[in-house]
């Protein structure tokens, strides 16, 4: 990095403070042993970032720098934060950073509390983490891994008089809330559970009685008493009993005899399927799809178009026969009565096949529910469909912009789809994030578009008005599918979708003007942020393009060139993910593939692969400890994540080591 770069300035700035700083990749630290390495030596600093030009900046609090951190995740964070006020009395003005999370976020920096035990914890209630001893976050000006967005300065330091600390009552509920995580994992304290918490400790309670053998009845007595005598208000009777029902099939009471294997089975044993398909090379049955677009564009209607023709058993528009069957709706934004039958009717759809799906007394969500759907679709006859829109609503406390969160929900949700043999059809919108391909144009994490087999994007024709696209974004099932256009047109029962009869030869890429971009953006101009967003954005492709397997590499390479990524950028993404690399032979390709377990013949396995970025063979590649990345292992991956999925296991590393979210 050139001496006297805004970012060298601003992290030699932090260090100047007190503060530790420590480069990071995204959110992770780019070190192993970073609470030790963290610094303000300016000579180690330079070297650093000298290394690693792209890193991001985080600090490390507690002892070491003299800080204590909030971090307040979005809409949910502020509603915990408010309740937290109202308790424990109003925080103090204080040093504060918006942390370029789409729905808002906060870190809020205080002087470490003198004499107070307060370590280093992630989730202590809804949408908090509390970052001490063993926490770090992420500084002004690091870029968001998945917005794109700047850190930045909300109130700077040097508009205070020094860091304030936390007040009195906030230091001793969060020192007696660490020793009671130490000690009474249940939270049995006989101390109240204030609404927002109230789910958490009674799962939190279910699941400590679960693993040491209580059944059902056991379970939800506990429950009741608990909810009776300390929820404030209590939880309503129908939520605890599901509760407790659930519990038994989500964990497993311990077995100290027992012991983890890997089950081999031979590819020979297996007995090969066609796929089967709802539309044709668009929407697979027995999978997950996205349908992604900007508000007002009419993705609900393009849903609801393809639920009449299922039920029905009518024709697509490109000519292909739909299968017959039933329609499971779930549907946050439209009310069923004055929207959605309308527009049914207005298509002519068999409403008796078509099915609203609520909860009595509760909304619906993923991380709970999922026993809930799978049951409904058991009670109806030739279910093929499942629509859900938007899927953000029905997340529960699984926050988007996290990958293990959106694995962990969208790992089930697929294994669902398969053992139903159904299409799960899951509406998303897109982010702010112009001028990068379509794959992390969805809002949130990147784990939607990995975990879904197809996605399709719906965008405005720039040149017709009134003219929209159905074009592929990422189709892995199928051969190459050509996009549709459409209208929302006015009828006799209602608004409609009119497809046009023509395929569409364009892609969404180069609607967006992503395609053949250059390192400065479309048009040569310089985007917002700094030249790593390209490394990035290179990664997250490389995660999508070889989340099935191993890819050839000359295919993979020309596929980048076609999206705008430089060949030189893609290889040094391939480094940073340590993606494992096999030599060419007489008879075989050169590959890549995500790190797993190791390849014969590669040129690395489950490590970063030769610092050189180059493709040659190589004996035995060297590592430096100094620029390795964090360690995969494949118990660090998320319930949901395929095996050997980096972005995954790197999610939950550094979650455990107290890094920010």
């Amino acid at each position: 990095m050139r001496a006297g770069s805004p970012l060298l300035d601003a992290v030699l700035e932090l260090a100047r403070r007190g503060w530790c700083v420590l480069p990071l990749h995204g959110k992770t630290p780019i070190v192993e042993d970073w609470p030790n390495f963290a610094t303000t030596d300016e000579q180690v600093i330079r070297q650093c970032w000298s290394d690693h030009p792209d890193a991001n900046v985080g600090v490390a609090h507690g002892a070491a720098s003299g800080t204590f951190a909030l971090d307040v995740d979005g809409d949910k964070g502020e509603r915990t934060l408010t309740e937290f006020e109202r308790q424990l009395g109003a925080l103090p003005e204080t040093a504060e950073v918006a942390t370029g999370r789409e729905d808002g976020g906060r870190h809020l920096i205080f002087a470490h509390p003198k004499g107070a035990v307060i370590t280093n914890k992630n989730g202590f209630a809804p949408g908090l983490d509390c970052k001490s001893n063993g926490g770090q976050t992420v500084m002004p000006p690091s870029i968001h891994p998945d917005t794109g967005a700047a850190y930045r300065w909300l109130r700077h330091p040097d508009e205070l008089n020094g860091l304030p600390e936390l007040p009195a009552a906030w230091v001793e509920y969060l020192s007696r809330e660490r020793q009671k995580a130490r000690s009474t994992p249940e939270g049995g304290d006989g101390r109240p559970i204030p609404e927002g918490r109230r789910h958490d400790e009674l799962l939190r309670l279910a699941g400590a009685m679960r693993r040491v053998g209580a059944g059902e009845q056991e379970i939800l007595a506990a429950l009741a008493a608990t909810n009776e005598t300390r929820c404030r208000p209590s939880l309503p009777t129908n939520e605890v009993r599901r509760l407790a029902r659930d519990i038994p099939g989500r964990y497993a009471p311990k077995d100290p005899e027992a012991k983890r294997s890997i089950l081999l089975r031979p590819y020979s044993t297996i007995v090969p399927q066609d796929l089967s398909w709802l539309w044709p090379g668009r929407i697979p049955l027995g999978k997950v799809t996205l349908i992604v677009g900007d508000p007002g564009l009419g993705k609900s209607y393009i849903t609801l178009d393809i639920a009449s023709r299922v039920s029905c058993g009518g024709f697509f528009s490109d000519g292909e026969c739909a299968p017959r069957g039933s329609v499971l709706l779930l549907s946050a934004e439209d009310d069923p009565a004055d929207t959605i039958r309308p527009r049914l009717d207005a298509v002519g759809a068999l409403v008796s096949e078509i099915h609203e799906v609520r909860l009595e007394r509760a909304w619906f969500s993923l991380s709970t529910d999922l026993p809930e759907l799978e049951r409904a679709l058991e009670n109806v006859e030739d279910a093929r469909l499942v629509v859900i829109d938007p899927i953000s609503a029905y997340l529960g406390d699984a926050d988007s912009h996290r990958d293990a969160d959106v694995r962990a929900l969208l790992g089930p949700l697929a294994e669902l789809a398969q053992a139903q043999g159904v299409a799960i059809v899951c509406v998303a919108h897109l982010n702010k994030n112009v001028g990068v391909p379509g794959i992390y144009r969805v809002t949130g994490s990147l784990g939607f578009v990995a975990a879904a087999r197809a996605t399709w994007g719906v965008v405005e024709d720039p040149e017709t008005p009134g003219r929209c696209f159905f074009l592929p974004v990422k189709v892995n099932l199928g051969p190459k599918t050509n996009g549709l256009a459409y209208r929302i047109e006015p009828g006799p029962e209602g608004h409609r979708v009119d497809w046009e009869d023509e395929p569409v030869e364009k892609t969404l890429d180069q609607i967006f003007g992503a395609a053949g971009t250059t390192r400065h953006g479309a048009g040569g101009r310089r985007p917002r942020g700094r030249p790593a967003d390209c490394r990035r954005a290179a990664e997250a492709w490389l995660l999508v393009a070889l989340a099935d397997g191993p890819v050839e590499r000359e295919k993979l390479l020309a596929e980048a060139e076609d999206l705008g990524h430089a060949e030189s950028t893609v290889k040094r993404a391939a480094s940073v993910l340590g993606v494992v690399k096999t030599r060419a032979s007489t008879d075989k390709p050169a590959t890549w593939a995500l790190p797993g377990p190791e390849v014969p013949g590669s040129e690395t396995s489950q490590g970063i692969s030769d610092p050189t970025n180059s493709d040659r063979p190589s004996e035995r590649p060297e590592t430096p400890s100094e620029v390795r990345g964090p360690e995969l292992a494949p118990g660090d991956s998320d319930p949901g994540a395929p095996q050997g999925d980096a972005e995954g296991a790197r999610d939950a590393s550094y979650r455990r080591d107290g890094t920010d979210g």
